[in-house]
Order: structure tokens, then C-alpha cells, then sequence
């Protein structure tokens, strides 16, 4: 869950008690695009590495996405140098496409 730093504050003054959440949220249609890069693009089988992200209004998504993402740029970074047999395609997705995933 994230929140804004003084719903925060007041949470941690209820360190050891039980406290119930209600979540208000919403799902608003909206279109993106999903980010891929090649690296060796014409090699017979690839490695993809996937990460996600999402947002949610007045949430930082810290966790959820700069994690993710920075792995990913970083090892791009160390892969760019890969001279192996495989084609490497690290993939930003907007959304999650477990069940509808064609690729």
C-alpha cells in the first residue's frame, strides 16, 4: 500500500495495534505502451526480461516501478557488451499481460 507521508505518520502512531484498511480505488481506462529493446535481434532464440509498472494517482510508485526499472537499465548496461548466441530483449510493460500475453 502507499500513502501520502501524514496518512503515514499517523499510521505509525498505531505501531502494535490492529487497524483495518478501506481501500476507495478505481479502475480508469487509459492506453500506454509497452517499452522493448533488442539486443541481438536476429539470433534464433532470446532471453526476455520483463519488468512492470503502474501508477496510481498521488502514490509514488517507488517500489513498485523505480525498482523494477533500475535493475532493468542496469543490466541492460551490463549486457550491452553480450555477445552470446541468444537475442536479449528487456521489456518496460504498463500493465500486467500474464493471461493475455502474445508475443
Amino acid at each position: 500500500m502507499y500513502t501520502i507521508d501524514r496518512v503515514g505518520a499517523r499510521l505509525a502512531q498505531l505501531d502494535g495495534q490492529t487497524v483495518h484498511l478501506i481501500s476507495h480505488a478505481e479502475r480508469i481506462p487509459s492506453t500506454g505502451v509497452n517499452v522493448l529493446g533488442r539486443l541481438n535481434p536476429f539470433a534464433m532464440e532470446k532471453i526476455v526480461i520483463c519488468v512492470h509498472v503502474d501508477n496510481k494517482v498521488n502514490t509514488p510508485g517507488a517500489l513498485d516501478n523505480a525498482a523494477g526499472v533500475t535493475t532493468l537499465l542496469l543490466l541492460a548496461d551490463l549486457l550491452k557488451v553480450f555477445t552470446g548466441p541468444y537475442a536479449i530483449e528487456p521489456t518496460v510493460w504498463n500493465r500486467n499481460f500474464s493471461r493475455n500475453l502474445v508475443y
